[in-house]
């Protein structure tokens, strides 16, 4: 069997509208800086209201023998007034 890990974190909505289709990506790094991977989640509310915050969690699979070392996360969606 395969070990996963989780990437947890909060993702706050800036803007002045509402987004929608939050997505959270995350792009993971060895110790020599070199990309391993890709990961993405979405959050748990949605849409996200202006200044409004969410939690968003992510499974790390797939890394073989891969370590990462750090992260660098990447958030995305469709800013809209509906």
């Amino acid at each position: 069997m395969q070990q996963a890990d989780q990437l947890n974190g909060t993702i706050t909505n800036n803007s002045t509208q509402k987004i929608f289709s939050v997505a959270v990506y995350a792009a993971l790094y060895d110790k020599d800086n070199k990309l391993i991977s890709m990961v993405s989640g979405f959050v748990d509310a949605s849409p996200l209201l202006p200044q409004a915050h969410s939690s968003f969690s992510t499974t790390i699979l797939g890394l073989g023998n891969e370590t990462v070392d750090h992260y660098t996360i990447f958030p995305g969606g469709l800013p809209g007034n509906g």
